[in-house]
């Protein structure tokens, strides 16, 4: 089992997957500790959650390692991010995770793919 995954949004569509993945994994295990991009995160008892962007920027090298290294010592972590932030800071973060689950619709393959 991949003990970090990253969850990327095409659009806010797929939002909702992510605190719904939060609820079934604090029922089958220990809750995961979840790092978003997501402002309007609604807190799930028990289940830590970090900011990762502050004023339109993604947080310090230094704050976000310290973050993941600690949160690493409590189990399985969530990154969870909108697919439409700069390249080099979602391959910061998604260089973290084991596992990537990009959710995209049908009518988003293309901007996706980039094309």
């Amino acid at each position: 089992l991949p003990s970090v995954v990253g969850v990327v949004h095409q659009s806010e569509a797929s939002r909702r997957l992510t605190p719904q993945l939060v609820q079934r994994l604090s029922q089958i295990e220990e809750p995961p500790c979840v790092g978003s991009d997501d402002a309007n995160w609604q807190p799930i008892e028990g289940v830590p959650y970090r900011l990762l962007y502050e004023n339109g920027e993604l947080i310090p090298d230094q704050e976000r390692r310290a973050m993941l290294t600690e949160w690493s010592e409590l189990g399985r972590i969530l990154v969870d991010l909108d697919a439409h932030h700069r390249l080099e800071d979602l391959a910061r973060m998604m260089g973290f995770v084991d596992t990537v689950l990009w959710c995209v619709r049908p009518n988003e393959i293309d901007d996706a793919s980039g094309k």
